[in-house]
């Protein structure tokens, strides 16, 4: 049990370095979208991108 503690941490070490703050949802290949779904920062990160980029409200969902 005290080896989860590692995976965890890996795990959020990839999902941050998957956020797209330097390129756009739309950049990503449909197989892959999934990923993007399951992770909450990059929602936030994409809803941000939204407002102060493209000067709309955010999508309810990270679809995009």
């Amino acid at each position: 049990m005290r080896d989860i503690s590692y995976v965890v941490d890996s795990i959020n070490l990839v999902m941050i370095y998957l956020v797209p703050v330097f390129y756009s949802f739309a950049d990503i290949p449909a197989k892959y979208h999934w990923a993007y779904h399951y992770n909450p920062i990059a929602a936030v990160v994409m809803a941000l991108r939204n407002i102060l980029l493209e000067g709309k409200a955010p999508a309810p969902h990270p679809s995009g």
